[in-house]
């Protein structure tokens, strides 16, 4: 890519340009309410036993 400035007239060279894709990269992860709602019930009994193993 070859650009001109129009204050000085000078050309400017420009390489290696260019756009980077991930592919396969990390997905968001959806949550229903049920979700919500089985995790929070279950949450004191991680703890509990994440206590225990420490």
């Amino acid at each position: 890519m070859l650009l001109f400035s129009p204050e000085s007239n000078i050309p400017i060279r420009v390489r290696g340009i260019g756009k980077k894709y991930t592919l396969g990269g990390s997905q968001e992860i959806y949550h229903t309410l049920r979700d919500a709602i089985v995790n929070s019930v279950k949450a004191p009994f991680h703890r509990a036993s994440s206590l225990k193993s420490s």
